[in-house]
């Protein structure tokens, strides 16, 4: 018999765990229906999505897809006790990448639109499955219509990304829940630390501005070394907001930054000239 090798467990955690959302993932299939006005007539141009995946609901579809999440999250902590909490780090992120590929499989999509009388047309934009398989319908009315029958699962698709960017922050807070309470464990009570750092900033706000100092050169950050650097603001700091900083979501809002942050950032930034012209008066007279 040849010498069986033990498997690292370590090496295949996110396989091993969260094999029921890769299976969701590898077999996105939508059913829908044509509404039919007359019977004995073309389909119309409405279109009806039964289900996706055999949940006949958006809302259906996010409790299966947060249920199968949660249960495979639990798992991956349950292995990871086994092992020193100081080597965690690293599954952790691996897992991390692996969801925040599955969100991959959705997709921005365009369609035109034209008025009646074809004199004018716009474009909307919506998320899209990009590997979806649709059934229902024969191949080539699926091939015909099969732009229409995405745009009407377009809530499925954004309950998908939902879902996964919701659950990579659930896997870092129970994470660092983890590591604060072994931590704390090991420190005497008159003796646990007191976080004293705390950024007067929403999470989007500070986001925007970490983004601000490191691409501006004020803040001198590798751009290989800008994850540990989010990292360690994780670890450190509070937002005004939240007393505990996703990593996930400050890494979001520090590459892809909303319009409140923007607006905010740019009221700010007119006090501080003001104040900075104020000073200069001052010291100028």
């Amino acid at each position: 018999m040849p010498k069986q090798i033990d498997r690292d467990p370590l090496l295949n955690i996110f396989e091993d765990h969260f094999e029921p959302i890769i299976n969701q993932s590898n077999h996105v299939i939508i059913r829908h229906q044509f509404l039919v006005s007359v019977p004995g007539t073309k389909p119309d141009d409405e279109i009806i999505t039964c289900s996706v995946n055999g949940c006949n609901s958006p809302k259906e579809f996010h409790d299966y897809l947060t249920s199968i999440i949660d249960l495979s999250i639990s798992k991956v902590f349950e292995s990871l006790q086994q092992f020193p909490i100081s080597s965690w780090q690293a599954p952790i992120e691996h897992i991390e990448y692996k969801l925040q590929d599955l969100a991959s499989i959705v997709e921005e999509e365009s369609v035109i639109y034209n008025d009646r009388s074809g004199s004018y047309s716009h474009h909307r934009h919506f998320k899209s499955f990009t590997n979806c398989y649709l059934e229902g319908l024969s191949e080539n009315l699926s091939l015909m219509f099969g732009q229409c029958i995405r745009l009407a699962a377009v809530k499925y698709a954004e309950v998908w990304l939902q879902v996964i960017s919701a659950s990579i922050d659930r896997l870092e807070l129970k994470f660092k829940f983890f590591k604060q309470s072994m931590q704390l464990a090991l420190v005497p009570s008159n003796q646990i630390p007191v976080p004293i750092w705390k950024f007067n900033l929403t999470v989007s706000q500070l986001g925007y501005f970490l983004n601000i100092l490191i691409t501006s050169g004020t803040i001198d950050i590798p751009s290989g070394q800008i994850s540990d650097f989010l990292r360690w603001i994780v670890e450190n700091f509070q937002s005004r907001n939240q007393s505990f900083i996703h990593q996930a979501s400050l890494r979001n809002k520090y590459s892809s930054p909303d319009f409140n942050a923007l607006d905010f950032w740019k009221d700010m930034s007119k006090e501080w000239t003001s104040k900075v012209q104020a000073d200069l008066n001052r010291l100028t007279e």
